[in-house]
C-alpha cells in the first residue's frame, strides 16, 4: 500500500513513456539539478508563508463553500509557527519531480528556540514564472536501512520467502506459531468479525468519499506520498521486483504492524483500534477508484485485502486480551498476543510481493 500511494503518479508517467526501459518514477534521485528561477521563487514563497500569506482567512472558514479548498489549503501550507525565521542561504534542493514539473527546495527555519526544516515546492505558472504549490514540514520520520540497498538483499530476502513457504506448508516451528494465532482468532471470533467488520467500513467509507471530494483525495494522495518519500522508498524501484517487496515488507511490518499496531494494542486494543480507524480512512481516500483507472484499481484488490488485513488481524488480537485475559489468566493472554504478529509477517510478504510485480510489471503494461 505504502508503494502505491507513492509512486501511482510516476508509474502513469512511466507507461506514457517512449521510454520503456527507464525507471517507473519521474522522481528524479541522485545528484539534482534545479532552476535557478525555481529557486528564487521557493526563496519567496518561503518568505511570505512566515509572512502570513497562506494562513486560512476568516472569510474561508466562515463560508461552507470554501471547506474543501480550505482543507486542501491546510495540507498544502502547514501553520506558520510564531516568530519564525530563516536564513535563505542555507537552501538545498531535494527533489525534482518531472512528471509534475515541480521543484522541491528545503530550509531551516527557527520558531521560539525550536529548529526544524520545511520543504517549499514550487511548479510553473502559467506567466511563465514559478509559483507556490506547497509549504510542509520535512519528513522527520523514520527511513529505511540502507543495508537494504544491499545487491545481497534481493538474494536474502527471495531465500527468506523460500523458507517462509517451506514453514507454512510443513510442520514446523513456524506453522505452530501461525496455528497458535489462528487458534485465538476462532476462540474470540466474535471479536474477531467486528473489528473486520469496523475497518473494513472505515475503508470504504475513504473510497466512497472520494467521489464526492476528490480533489482533496488527490491532495491527500500526494500529501501521504510526499511524507513517505522522506524513507528513501523510491531508491528501491530502479532495483527490481525482489528488493521494492523487500522494502515494502520491511516498511510495512516494522511501521504499520509493529510500532503503530501491536505495541499499542498492549493498552488492551483501544490505541491500535483508534490507530488504524485513521489509517484506514485515509488508505481508502488515497487510493479510491476515484482516482484510479478501475483496471488498475482491480490489480490492486488483492493488496487491499491481504495488507489491509495483516493490520486488522493484530488489531482484533489485541482487542480480544480484554476477554481473553480473563478467561485463560493475563499472563497467558499476553503471552498469545505475539503469536499474532508470525501471522501478519506472513501476509505482509506475501502482499509484498504481489504489490512489487503489480507496480512495476502488470501497472505499466496495463497502461501503455
Amino acid at each position: 500500500m505504502v508503494l502505491w500511494l507513492l509512486l501511482w503518479p510516476g508509474v502513469l508517467a512511466q507507461a506514457q513513456s517512449s521510454n520503456p526501459a527507464s525507471p517507473p518514477t519521474e522522481l528524479v534521485q541522485g545528484p539534482l539539478q534545479g532552476t535557478p528561477a525555481a529557486r528564487e521563487a521557493a526563496s519567496g514563497v518561503l518568505e511570505g508563508w512566515i509572512n502570513g500569506e497562506f494562513n486560512i482567512t476568516p472569510a474561508q472558514v466562515r463560508r461552507t463553500d470554501q471547506l474543501e479548498p480550505m482543507l486542501i489549503q491546510l495540507l498544502r501550507f502547514t501553520p506558520v509557527p510564531p516568530e519564525a525565521k530563516t536564513n535563505l542561504e542555507l537552501v538545498k534542493l531535494v527533489a525534482v519531480d518531472k512528471a509534475n514539473r515541480r521543484e522541491t527546495y528545503r530550509y531551516p527555519v527557527a520558531s521560539s528556540g525550536t529548529d526544524f526544516t520545511v520543504d517549499v515546492t514550487v511548479t510553473p505558472s502559467s506567466s511563465a514564472g514559478w509559483e507556490a504549490y506547497s509549504v510542509r514540514l520535512a519528513s522527520s520520520g523514520p527511513a529505511l536501512p540502507p543495508e537494504l540497498l544491499s545487491p545481497l538483499t534481493p538474494w536474502v530476502f527471495g531465500l527468506a520467502t523460500l523458507l517462509l513457504i517451506y514453514g507454512v506448508t510443513r510442520p514446523t516451528l513456524w506453522r505452530r506459531w501461525l496455528g497458535r494465532g489462528l487458534d485465538i482468532a476462532r476462540e474470540q471470533r466474535r471479536v474477531f468479525w467486528w473489528v473486520n467488520v469496523a475497518l473494513y467500513a472505515m475503508f470504504v467509507l475513504g473510497t466512497l468519499a472520494a467521489f464526492a471530494l476528490p480533489a482533496l483525495a488527490r491532495e491527500v494522495s500526494d500529501w501521504v506520498g510526499g511524507d513517505l518519500s522522506g524513507t528513501g522508498i523510491l531508491s528501491y524501484l530502479e532495483r527490481g521486483v525482489p528488493q521494492a517487496a523487500s522494502a515494502i515488507t520491511y516498511w510495512n511490518f516494522t511501521q504499520g504492524a509493529l510500532q503503530t499496531t501491536f505495541l499499542p494494542g498492549v493498552l488492551f486494543g483501544i490505541p491500535a483500534l483508534l490507530i488504524n480507524l485513521g489509517r484506514f480512512l485515509v488508505l481508502g481516500f488515497g487510493i479510491s477508484p476515484a482516482l484510479l483507472p478501475a483496471a488498475a484499481y482491480l490489480l490492486h484488490i488483492p493488496t487491499i485485502v491481504v495488507e489491509l488485513q495483516a493490520y486488522i488481524f493484530v488489531t482484533a488480537s489485541s482487542m480480544a486480551l480484554l476477554w481473553r485475559g480473563r478467561k485463560v489468566g493475563w499472563g497467558r493472554a499476553f503471552r498469545d498476543y505475539f503469536y499474532s504478529l508470525p501471522v501478519a509477517l506472513t501476509l505482509l510478504v506475501f502482499a509484498a510481493w504481489y504489490e512489487a510485480v503489480e507496480v512495476l510489471l502488470l501497472v505499466p503494461l496495463l497502461t501503455r
